[in-house]
């Protein structure tokens, strides 16, 4: 049966008017951070390319009595090199849904606002945690899963390296065996979490599908493993040996500066980490994003301390509450991120994040309609894409603070 014209006319609608707005929301309330990434236009196939000024120009000089001019000193300059990654949504209406729609336009608008406000929410919560990734798209590892009276059961280790905070209801999660590795098979593939337990100890959550038994590994989200973004992680994770194409070893330039909070934070330690950015990379940190841990100490030691004139109700784009930390000439904003490790504080110079994509979120459309038939099924499927990648210009002028509480 065909779509009806008012389906139609309510995917113009959306195209027109949500799709901005989705495009605008994505880039302000997936994280505090994510509204100062700036986002830059890329044309063409190949890889990104990002050029990042390496120290001074070397052309200065304090001239002799017979006035010889300063040899001329070009700028170095360090090529950084990503790979292009893509992200989707994908959007399913019924058949029978769209046909039970077809006499009322309202209906229909509701129809479609409703599977777009979904798709929204999930590709928010995606965007948010792979921007602070690494690149895998580890959402945790596991301990075991087994399958009891029908019912699958994971559960994740109690040891630290669990991530409770990346396992939510309704996400499609693949499993990998221990060690696996990118571009292999799941030993899982496509599995549904139904339901998490995050009162238990250790934490556990159901799956939907058939028997599966292992014994340690770790899950992604559906055909991720290796292809999400490269998030500020990777500058941070010293497992991640290069970075935009840059061996870390060989070119200590692109470490960043870590300070070790001995299981305290203060505005000492905070100037001392920001100074060393300043002065050892020419960074001029202006957002510290602090684990949950972390920031309740801190705020506890503002009150406590009570020393502190600066403003500490600011709300920022996307509507996050953020402490103003005065540093040198300029202001620092510290704000609470949940996909920061609990116990630490990261840190941008947020002008040299950008985000180089061939064009912001969009239908992926084939022929007249971004909807189409799926094969066998009565359920019509569209996607929202966007291919990209990010990239720091400055990634050693980035700060970590490890042991923060």
């Amino acid at each position: 049966m065909a779509l009806p014209q008012n389906f139609f006319d309510a995917l113009a609608v959306f195209k027109q008017m949500y799709l901005p707005v989705w495009c605008n929301m994505i880039g302000t309330e997936a994280s505090p951070l994510i509204s100062k990434v700036k986002n830059y236009q890329i044309t063409g196939g190949g890889d990104i390319k990002a050029a990042a000024q390496v120290g001074f120009n070397g052309g200065f000089g304090s001239l002799p009595d017979d006035l010889t001019a300063p040899q001329a000193g070009r700028n170095i300059y360090q090529e950084f090199i990503e790979k292009r990654k893509r992200m989707a949504v994908t959007l399913n209406i019924s058949d029978e849904a769209i046909q039970a729609s077809a006499n009322d336009k309202l209906a229909m608008v509701n129809l479609l606002d409703s599977e777009i406000k979904a798709g929204y929410e999930v590709a928010k919560w995606n965007v948010g945690r792979a921007l602070f990734g690494n690149g895998r798209g580890i959402l945790s590892p596991i301990a075991t899963i087994a399958t009891a009276a029908g019912v699958t059961t994971v559960t994740l280790p109690n040891d630290g390296t669990e991530k409770p905070e990346n396992i939510k209801e309704g996400l499609t999660i693949d499993v990998y065996a221990t060690g696996a590795a990118v571009g292999s098979t799941p030993a899982f593939a496509k599995r549904r979490i139904t339901a998490v337990n995050r009162q238990a100890t250790p934490i556990t959550f159901t799956i939907d599908g058939g028997t599966a038994t292992q014994t340690g590994g770790f899950i992604t989200i559906q055909m991720s493993y290796g292809n999400e973004i490269t998030g500020l992680g990777a500058i941070f994770d010293d497992s991640i040996g290069t970075l935009y194409g840059v061996n870390k070893t060989a070119v200590p330039l692109i470490k960043p500066v870590v300070e070790d909070g001995a299981g305290d934070i203060n505005d000492a330690l905070i100037t001392r980490t920001l100074r060393r950015a300043q002065r050892e990379k020419g960074s001029i940190i202006d957002m510290l994003l602090l684990g949950d841990d972390a920031f309740d100490l801190y705020v506890e030691y503002l009150r406590t301390n009570n020393i502190r004139n600066e403003r500490a109700d600011l709300t920022i784009t996307g509507g996050f509450s953020a402490i103003e930390f005065m540093f040198g000439a300029g202001r620092v904003f510290i704000v609470n991120e949940g996909f920061v490790p609990k116990n630490e504080v990261w840190g941008f110079d947020t002008s040299k994040l950008g985000f180089y994509q061939l064009a912001d979120w969009d239908f992926a459309a084939e022929g007249g309609s971004a909807f189409t038939l799926m094969p066998g099924t009565l359920v019509y499927n569209a996607n929202i894409v966007k291919y990209g990648n990010l990239i720091c210009t400055n990634p050693g002028g980035c700060v970590r603070i490890t042991n923060a509480a």
